[in-house]
């Protein structure tokens, strides 16, 4: 079974509940979608300065972006808005929060030892990164993207998405899973008024907009697959219909 559809919940009304085991025990965590069949999650946890654990070795690809507050990470500073990738079999390392911190973590699934293969975690500081405009496929003008990951074909792609102000799109979907999480700024549409900490989870193939930002927003979206965005004209679109959209696309382009 997939993940149920999340769209949307308010991060600061979960419940936090204390971890008491894995890598994470001793920090709080708001979960925020789940996939119950493979262990996969996405959550807001909580650290307190100088929480600290060792990870690596890691059967599955594990993410965080750090929300608020720093964290280090092998001795690489993450601060606000900074990234640590940690791709299944890396060798072990330390993280260390050196504030008070929230980050979210994203995990392709169960925390577990698995087999060391050699590979690298990557930490980026999403603020040395050039913004991308309309080179980006489906990508609309007043929109701006960061890159924190984008070969989908060793994980999702995981992206810093920015509007202006007043700025407004219509229906779309996408080809693959997306989850979302507004770091700034708000966003209207059909499933009501999403801010600071709102997160959605969405199925492959759900139609969903208008939106209309009156503040502008930045916004962390993972793409479980190339993440492009298909714009429609119809918001009451199937996902039935979506497929079929998008079999006549190919079928006009052969």
């Amino acid at each position: 079974m997939a993940r149920p559809h999340v769209d949307f919940i308010d991060s600061a009304t979960v419940t936090a509940e204390a971890v008491s085991e894995g890598p994470f025990a001793g920090s709080a965590r708001r979960l925020l979608s789940a996939d119950a069949a493979t262990g996969a999650f996405s959550a807001l946890d909580t650290w307190s300065a100088g929480f600290s654990f060792a990870l690596g070795g890691c059967a599955s690809l594990l993410e965080l972006y750090v929300v608020a507050g720093e964290v280090s990470a092998g001795g690489a500073i993450a601060p606000r808005g900074g990234y640590v990738r940690i791709p299944a079999g890396a060798a072990p390392f330390l993280v260390t929060a050196g504030s008070t911190a929230e980050v979210l973590v994203l995990a392709d699934g169960p925390l577990v030892a698995g087999a060391e293969t050699g590979a690298r975690q990557l930490v980026v500081d999403s603020a040395a990164l050039p913004w991308i405009g309309e080179a980006w496929e489906g990508c609309l003008p007043g929109f701006a993207l960061k890159a924190l990951w984008t070969d989908v074909s060793a994980g999702p792609s995981l992206l810093i998405v920015g509007n202006v102000p007043h700025f407004g799109s219509g229906p779309e979907f996408h080809e693959c899973p997306e989850e979302l999480f507004v770091l700034e700024g708000d966003w209207l549409g059909r499933a009501g008024h999403m801010t600071r900490g709102s997160y959605f989870w969405r199925p492959e193939l759900i139609t969903h907009g208008p939106y209309f930002s009156e503040l502008g927003s930045l916004c962390l979206v993972r793409g479980h697959g190339p993440l492009v965005a298909n714009w429609i004209d119809d918001p009451d679109a199937t996902p039935e219909e979506n497929r079929a959209w998008i079999e006549r696309r190919r079928r006009a382009a052969a």
